[in-house]
């Protein structure tokens, strides 16, 4: 269902800009590309973990460090932009067994969204889309009892899928930004062995300042 969704997104956002150029060739000369930043620095994440057939416990992980991008936007119309960028982010999430057993995870990813804004009014805009990320580096800690135990960091690891996609979609109110991202596929890699009955899906709500390029507003002019 998650692919078939996605597949949705992904075809909506790419056959856009061909109905709109058809309609519109005229005004041809309107279109142009701008640059956004600050993109959603802050992220909540929670997270759905199941280990052989059972559900674990697991604490909502929030980040601020390592969090950030730009967006590259391809103006349709007054109403529709098509756009893409880069995003680096720090994503992850944190299982609980019992009182005296912890561990967090986290991966570094750096990614490309593909999506469609949509100008409502001046100062309100939502965005849909999905985004397709490289997972560079993997890191976990265990803590037991309330101290660190043992610790785990690695480029490239196989203890995590290569590509980690998600969905998303957002609103922009006032050049504050939010969005949601669903990542359909398993945060672990299963092939690796002492993962192979684990299955966590996250669900991420993120938050930052949309700035526009201001020289692209004064080249109008």
């Amino acid at each position: 269902m998650t692919k078939k969704i996605t597949l949705l997104i992904l075809s909506f956002v790419l056959f856009a800009p061909c109905f709109a150029q058809k309609s519109k060739v005229k005004k041809s000369k309107a279109q142009h590309i701008e640059f956004n930043s600050g993109v959603e620095g802050s992220i909540l994440q929670f997270t759905k973990l199941i280990n052989d057939g059972k559900t674990i416990a697991t604490t909502p992980r929030y980040t601020l460090f390592f969090n950030g991008g730009v967006d590259v936007n391809y103006k349709i119309s007054k109403s529709f932009k098509a756009y893409t960028g880069l995003y680096f982010k720090n994503i992850g999430l944190i299982d609980k067994y019992g009182d005296s057993l912890k561990i967090k995870r986290r991966m570094y990813t750096i990614g490309a969204p593909l999506g469609l804004k949509i100008n409502v009014k001046e100062n309100l805009k939502f965005k849909i889309g999905a985004d397709f990320n490289l997972v560079f580096n993997y890191k976990e800690k265990v803590f037991r009892n309330g101290d660190k135990t043992a610790k785990f960091n690695e480029f490239f690891s196989n203890k995590t899928p290569l590509f980690y996609p998600s969905i998303f979609a957002g609103i922009v109110v006032y050049k504050i930004s939010i969005s949601a991202n669903y990542y359909p596929y398993n945060f672990f890699n299963t092939n690796y062995n002492l993962y192979n009955k684990m299955d966590a899906k996250l669900l991420t709500i993120s938050a930052g300042i949309h700035l526009d390029n201001q020289s692209n507003k004064k080249s109008k002019k």
